[in-house]
């Protein structure tokens, strides 16, 4: 069933306490870096699918929207019970550009990465 207009408007401003008091940054900027994410919060999406909003270490002032793929493995983790791990410990990462089987390029998540 469609949601009410008053309905979509609430979830459209909608926004997580993560999201509180820090400025969106752009996953382009983590492109490369080895970075370690610290907290982690998901938002439902237009078609129901949720995504994760997540924070790091290194820049503790802004929270970024995540894609695909690291989404999919912060929502197993948070499954698997390590969320609160993550947030003492942090999650170490590296984000890379990858391009598909169908030449659409997405962003990559090296959970623990060696180099």
């Amino acid at each position: 069933m469609k949601k009410s207009l008053k309905e979509r408007a609430a979830q459209l401003s909608a926004t997580l306490e993560i999201m509180e008091g820090r400025d969106k940054a752009e996953m382009d900027n983590l492109i490369g870096q080895h970075v370690t994410i610290n907290d982690f919060d998901f938002l439902a999406g237009d078609k129901g699918e949720d995504f994760a909003v997540f924070t790091i270490a290194e820049m503790p002032q802004v929270f970024f929207f995540g894609g695909g793929v690291i989404s999919d493995h912060l929502k197993t983790l948070e499954n698997d019970g390590y969320k609160d791990a993550i947030k003492v410990e942090g999650l170490p990462v590296k984000f890379e550009k990858k391009k598909s089987k169908n030449n659409r390029f997405y962003v990559n998540a090296i959970l623990f990465p060696e180099d």
